[in-house]
This record gives structure tokens, sequence and C-alpha cells, in this order.
């Protein structure tokens, strides 16, 4: 019989593997926190942020750092930003953003861009350009 013993570590109700030093379960359980703030400043800039006149979503940080949903949800926005953009997941200008001064920085998802457009009309394989170069 394989009987799997669970420990708890008083900080959290995430279950300690035994054997496993106590500091290397705070930072897994650290690690799988910045993850999920991650998925959802993501899913933030979509909500709150814009398109127009860029094809990707991005928002102003002020309008990010205003949000009540935001403002609830992080326990520090500016190390998930930090985090996100060491990832390669977002961009802005700088290494900080400060409240005031930096409201009006954009901040945009990496890689991220509409699908391209569907022509309905056109059932063929073939794509067809609407100019033609004459060379």
């Amino acid at each position: 019989m394989n009987s799997t013993k669970h420990q708890f570590h008083r900080s959290s109700s995430m279950p300690m593997q035994i054997g496993r030093s106590a500091s290397a379960n705070l930072v897994d359980d650290a690690e799988k926190r910045i993850n999920e703030e991650i998925k959802q400043l993501v899913q933030d800039i979509r909500r709150i942020g814009t398109t127009y006149p860029s094809p990707a979503p991005y928002v102003l940080f002020g309008e990010l750092f205003d949000d009540e949903f935001v403002q609830q949800y992080y326990e520090a926005l500016l190390g998930t930003l930090k985090a996100a953009k060491k990832r390669g997941i977002i961009r802005f200008k700088g290494q900080m953003l400060l409240k005031g001064m930096h409201d009006n920085v954009v901040v945009s998802i990496v890689n991220e861009s509409p699908p391209s457009p569907i022509d309905i009309h056109n059932t063929n394989s073939s794509r067809k350009t609407p100019f033609r170069s004459s060379a």
C-alpha cells in the first residue's frame, strides 16, 4: 500500500509534499499565484482595453490601475506587470509604472492580433489580392 501523507503549511491550504523543504513549497505556491495573476492580467487587458486603432488589445496603465476588479484582485499589480513583461507576455515602456506619472503608458499583449479576415464570398482556396503589380 502506497499511502501519501500530506502536511499543510500554516500559511497555505495547499498540502506540502513530505521530503521537500517548506521554502520549496512556498516558492511553488508563489509561482502558481504569479501564473494565475498573469493569466488574469491578460484577460483584464482584453476586458478593459480597446483594439482601436491598433489591432492588438491594449490598455492604458491608469485605466488598468483604476479598475475596481483589478484593485481588489492583485496583491501587487506592478509585480504582476513586471513578471508578465519579463516572460514576454505583455509589453510597456520603461521599467516601472507609477500611478499618476505613467497613467498614459500603453500596456499591450505581445504577439496578439485579430484573426485574419475571411472572404465568405470566395470559396476556392486561391487568394485574390486587391492590388496587382504591373511588373
